[in-house]
């Protein structure tokens, strides 16, 4: 499993420069190569501690038919 994670609340541009192209990083990541989005992290501590490599684990909620969740992050150095 692969997952692209941000510290922002969304990895597009937006407004995106294109106006032919809606929510482009969704389609390619997930619909084109099922690679999952994870927004909203929060790294200050990780980055005020230096820690660039760790193991990322994510255990999402799950909800029956839902294309989104909340979980619970977890970095092990």
């Amino acid at each position: 499993m692969s997952l692209v994670g941000a510290d922002s609340c969304c990895v597009e541009v937006i407004p995106n420069p294109d106006s032919t192209l809606e929510y482009p990083a969704h389609q390619e990541l997930i619909t084109r190569n099922g690679i999952y989005l994870l927004e909203n992290l929060d790294l200050r501590a990780l980055a005020a501690d230096k820690v660039f490599e760790f193991l990322f684990i994510f255990s999402p909620t799950k909800f029956k038919g839902a294309t989104g969740s909340p979980g619970g992050p977890l970095a092990i150095r």
